[in-house]
């Protein structure tokens, strides 16, 4: 019920404001976006979570907003009292065990995840396991995720449970009521689980509340998890515990070239037949040649001359007068 955005490096908020999680000091709603307190500048990333928002800038993360101090991270407010702190805080307060600063951070109901080192950490609310610690604990400060390793370029949140990309390849934790863990099942898992049928190319992950969208570097979208409104597109309303293409996207194939090849072939005769016989009648006969030599043999070139042509003329018979 409540929106945030990044405005020349400040963070700004609107909309509901009950948990104060506009971040501006007050609890009192916004139709339009109020200046976050303290965040004026070198914001770098903003995520809105059901109650609660959250940012990245500087040397951490900070939080504000939803009564709940697992949810905005144990952290010192200068001026606010403890109280304050442990039953939510309508201005940003900092979060606690990361271990340095956050490039990607994503809200859930409850809890939030970043990425810090490039490795993922997650707080908050545990009761899913969507912390992906190996416990069902829920702990006021980050907490790495299990066996992910330090090579992940995406993380997510969704209602009560996250995914990453890790290596290329995707990975899901928490509630898997629906199968939005992606891997075949609808048992919820507190560490991370491989979603089936995807290779090492995956470029971007998204959860929304119960189902996940994926994106490849290829670019082929997939959805999986709740479908009860068709939110996997891929043209039925029935959910799947597995990937599934979004109709309608498939990637554009690069057209192969087809390359055709014509020769053309001229042939060229390199003999001439010019017929010189000449006949000698024995004693003193005379020849007297009447025939008329007519060469009979036609050259049609039909491809490129693999042989020399050769013309055989025919000779008519020639009389010989007197003996």
């Amino acid at each position: 019920l409540h929106s945030c955005a990044i405005v020349n490096g400040a963070a700004k908020c609107w909309g509901f404001n009950g948990s104060g999680q506009l971040g501006n000091g007050s609890n009192n709603d916004s139709p339009t976006p109020v200046q976050v307190t303290g965040l004026t500048s070198g914001v770098t990333g903003i995520t809105a979570g059901a109650n609660h928002s959250c940012a990245t800038g500087g040397t951490g993360v900070l939080c504000w907003g939803d009564p709940s101090k697992a949810t905005i991270g144990s952290a010192h407010v200068a001026g606010a009292s403890v109280d304050a702190v442990l039953g939510g805080s309508n201005v940003p307060v900092e979060v606690e065990g990361l271990p340095g600063p956050a490039s990607e951070i994503s809200a859930g109901i409850g809890f939030a995840c970043a990425i810090s080192n490039d490795t993922a950490w997650c707080w908050g609310n545990n009761a899913k396991g969507q912390l992906g610690n190996g416990t069902y604990t829920s702990s006021d400060s980050a907490t790495e995720v299990l066996n992910l390793g330090a090579d992940v370029t995406r993380v997510t949140a969704g209602d009560a449970y996250a995914c990453a990309v890790a290596g290329g390849k995707a990975y899901c934790w928490g509630d898997n009521t629906y199968g939005q863990l992606g891997d075949g099942t609808t048992t919820s898992s507190n560490v991370p689980v491989a979603v089936l049928g995807k290779g090492t190319d995956m470029a971007l992950i998204a959860a929304g509340g119960n189902h996940t969208a994926s994106l490849t570097e290829t670019g082929q979208a997939s959805g999986w998890g709740d479908n009860e409104s068709g939110q996997l597109g891929d043209g039925t309303t029935q959910s799947s515990t597995t990937p599934v293409d979004v109709q309608g996207l498939a990637p554009t194939p690069t057209p192969t070239p087809t390359f055709t090849a014509t020769a053309t072939a001229t042939a060229t005769p390199t003999e001439t037949a010019t017929p010189t016989a000449t006949a000698t009648p024995p004693a003193t006969a005379t020849a007297t040649p009447t025939g008329t030599v007519t060469p009979t043999a036609t050259v049609t070139p039909t491809a490129t001359p693999a042989h020399t042509i050769r013309l055989m003329p025919v000779f008519k018979q020639a009389s010989v007068a007197g003996r």
